[in-house]
């Protein structure tokens, strides 16, 4: 299995790719992991170096000129034996967006090989952007979207919950039909604590994830640990990450003068993860991290994306299905209502609400979800080369919007994950 991902990050995505690659090597399957920028974290490249191969996209391409960007060596001739070798192996390459979808096609075309090219939803934005104040998007965003609706076939197309292809729906009235749906997986602890209520006077919370926008519950949390202290309550909230939101963050800590109780702890490494969480009381968020906070029993709260205010669907053991992150799934009260009914729990309550967090966690395992790729229901093969012209076009139109975002133009862009 190939999996391509723009840059190799700590991020979701990555983090995820890191748990399949290493879930596949267990059980003694290959992976490959092919990045197509420059943006590179060495410590996490060699954690993910024990359990699958790692190369650039520009291996595979005829340039040697040493400052060309690796996503434009794609318009150079591929090196064919090299590509047919590492396509020989494998029965599928998987992108986690559209650009990726456009290389992996590039890889791929005009090869006669029997390899699918899968691409997931991991954010429902990625497929509704409507351009620069909704009038006008980029040629290459005209394109993802007339090929994720329109040419891919649906067998090659993955959806991590049950909600997507009706909000997608919803939003662009285009109709997806039966596409895969199974959840992100994450890792279960094999042994985990023994969760039992703290002694101690003060509630430990945190938070674990990219300091990004649409993660408003870093903002609220202030507010509601401002309040907590109000009615008498020692509270400390430690928020890991790094991101460009980080700034605003301390800003809105300052602003409540909750210095003292909230601390921005910065990066920690993806190895760390149970380690650090497992001292706390009480975990806020979403994505895979509260999915992984869960399976250690740690009581986690859902953050909801874009939310405007401290409203939250409660606990994470407490939901149906597997979608949780976006807004208008399920009744919502104050996250400050269910810290209160957490603090108020005898031990045996406490107890009971770690063992249901890790009892839903398990319906995310990575095993699950490792299985389910290699599942698949058969596509039509179609591996037709990508018009050279329509393909440079693309590119140019890719880089120049994210080159132009960096000076005010195409601002939507940068935030078309925030509405």
């Amino acid at each position: 299995m190939i999996l391509i991902v723009y840059s190799w990050v700590v991020g979701g995505i990555q983090t995820f790719y890191l748990r399949l690659a290493k879930e596949r090597s267990v059980k003694g399957k290959k992976t490959t992991i092919i990045y197509l920028g420059k943006n590179l974290d060495l410590n996490f490249l060699s954690e993910i170096e024990d359990y699958a191969t790692v190369h650039c996209i520009s291996d595979y391409f005829c340039n040697d000129i040493k400052f060309v960007p690796p996503i434009l060596s794609t318009l150079f001739p591929r090196r064919k034996n090299k590509v047919i070798n590492l396509l020989s192996e494998v029965s599928q390459v998987h992108t986690c967006s559209c650009i990726e979808y456009f290389v992996a096609k590039r890889l791929v075309a005009n090869l006669k090989l029997n390899v699918r090219v899968t691409i997931g939803v991991y954010h429902i934005n990625e497929y509704v952007w409507k351009g620069s104040r909704g009038v006008n998007p980029p040629f290459f965003e005209k394109c993802n979207q007339d090929y994720f609706y329109n040419r891919i076939d649906k067998n090659n197309i993955i959806v991590f919950n049950e909600t997507v292809p009706n909000r997608l729906y919803d939003m662009t009235s285009k109709n997806l039909g039966n596409v895969n749906v199974f959840p992100v997986g994450i890792d279960i602890p094999i042994k985990t604590v023994s969760m039992k209520k703290k002694s101690d006077k003060t509630l430990k919370i945190c938070s674990v994830g990219r300091l990004v926008e649409f993660k408003t519950y870093n903002y609220y949390m202030v507010e509601v640990v401002y309040n907590l202290r109000l009615n008498g309550i020692n509270v400390i909230y430690d928020i890991y990450g790094e991101g460009p939101s980080m700034g605003a963050i301390q800003k809105c800590i300052d602003n409540f003068e909750q210095s003292e109780n909230i601390n921005l702890m910065g990066k920690i490494e993806y190895a760390d993860f149970n380690t650090i969480v497992s001292k706390y009381d009480l975990f806020i968020g979403n994505g895979t991290s509260i999915i992984e906070s869960s399976s250690l029993g740690i009581p986690s709260i859902i953050g909801i994306e874009n939310a405007k205010n401290s409203q939250t669907y409660g606990f994470f053991s407490d939901i149906d299905g597997y979608a949780y992150n976006i807004d208008g799934l399920y009744k919502k009260s104050d996250t400050l209502i269910f810290i209160e009914k957490l603090l108020g729990m005898t031990n045996e309550e406490f107890k009971d609400l770690s063992k249901r967090h890790k009892s839903k966690a398990k319906e995310f395992s990575i095993s699950k979800c490792s299985s389910n790729f290699d599942n698949l229901p058969e596509p039509k093969l179609n591996h037709e080369e990508l018009s050279y012209f329509l393909y440079l076009s693309y590119l140019i139109s890719f880089l120049s919007t994210n080159f132009l975002s960096k000076f005010g133009l195409y601002q939507d862009y940068t935030s078309k994950y925030e509405s």
